[in-house]
């Protein structure tokens, strides 16, 4: 499916209506045919076009009264993923690489050029983030793994440099991509009392990112609902101190949840990582999934359906919310460059729906 035949894709806010001063780069690609590099390559007069092609785009050109922007205006944008992380988690998790492959289609389709590079780089903070950006001839950049504190990217929006956030809203303030993270919750937890269990623990992380702090939400809510009076005490959320990665860190989780005092049937993870972990750790401990202990992810990477047993999750659309950030991204380059977009404007923001994918993992719940 791709984002813009999406009828399930809405906006936040409304999208703001640009004030067209003629046709940019973007739209004579649309109108002849050919992607944004193929119409640079024949504005820089490039050999690597056949010589149909050039008519053709040239013809697209004069139809539409066309005029090339000055001083390189017109070459094809270059996006980056900038991947916000923590040392030591590694970055290209299963989750992140699914995004980037949605972004990078995205690129493919229309011949942008992409980059991926992390904020904890010294050279970026060297030189702050929005100078390195903009000397390195990035266009706007797709954002992940940030959270509340993430405060560069309003420093990038007041730079009115182009920027879009996945998995995180910042109050609605920034350009995003997310997922209806509550109703995906709410799926999970339904899922779970349908087959019979009321104690249901929570592994989480940081609570500072928007996403994760909505899924949590729920879980509290639905346990204080089936009659839980400490709900707080099934949920975990700090990372383990030699957890390395997500996945160490739900096994981890998982084992001082069976280390503590509370009676617990199933586990909901806010990703499908900590889940994959969870599992190990039960099966390391003598239990059955789902025989004993019923376990629940979140996000349907690729691994959940051939791991054993197969994952029970929520599935949230990383390929399309990648290629949907990208397609927002490029909108909002191609509006600053011919001053179409001002600053201020109406921020759009995509919410995608959340699906319940059931699979192995959960089963009724034990005596």
């Amino acid at each position: 499916m791709r984002p813009e035949d999406s009828t399930a894709l809405k906006w936040r806010d409304s999208a703001p209506t640009p004030i067209r001063t003629g046709y940019n780069i973007y739209q004579i690609a649309k109108a002849a045919g050919v992607s944004i590099a193929t119409v640079s390559r024949v504005l820089n007069n490039r050999s690597s076009v056949s010589p149909e092609t050039r008519r053709e785009v040239l013809a697209c050109m004069k139809r539409l009264s066309y005029v090339p922007r000055r001083g390189g205006i017109d070459r094809a944008p270059t996006i980056g993923v900038l991947l916000e992380y923590s040392t030591p988690s590694p970055a290209m998790t299963p989750y992140v690489a699914e995004v980037i492959g949605g972004v990078s289609s995205f690129a493919d389709q229309n011949g942008l050029s992409l980059e991926v590079f992390s904020f904890d780089q010294p050279r970026i903070r060297e030189r702050g983030l929005t100078s390195y950006l903009r000397e390195t001839a990035i266009d706007g950049a797709v954002i992940l793994l940030s959270n509340d504190q993430s405060h560069y990217i309003h420093q990038l929006e007041e730079d009115h440099f182009p920027c879009v956030i996945i998995n995180n809203r910042m109050g609605g303030k920034v350009r995003f991509v997310d997922v209806d993270n509550r109703s995906g919750a709410e799926m999970a937890m339904n899922h779970l009392a349908s087959l019979g269990h009321r104690r249901i623990a929570f592994l989480g992380g940081n609570l500072n990112n928007e996403s994760l702090r909505e899924r949590y939400e729920i879980h509290q809510a639905a346990l204080r609902k089936n009659g839980i009076a400490n709900p707080e005490a099934l949920a975990f959320l700090e990372r383990p101190p030699h957890a390395s990665n997500h996945l160490q860190e739900g096994y981890e989780k998982t084992k001082q949840l069976l280390a503590g005092r509370q009676e617990f049937t199933s586990i909901f993870c806010a990703t499908d990582e900590l889940a994959f972990g969870s599992i190990r750790a039960l099966v390391d401990s003598g239990l059955r999934v789902p025989g004993d202990v019923s376990v629940v992810g979140f996000d349907d990477c690729e691994m959940a359906s051939y791991i054993s047993p197969s994952l029970t999750t929520v599935r949230q659309p990383l390929r399309d919310m990648g290629s949907g950030a990208a397609r927002i991204l490029l909108d909002v380059i191609e509006g600053f460059r011919h001053g179409e977009w001002e600053p201020g404007d109406n921020t759009p923001g995509i919410i995608e729906p959340a699906k319940m994918v059931i699979r192995e993992s959960t089963g009724p719940a034990a005596r």
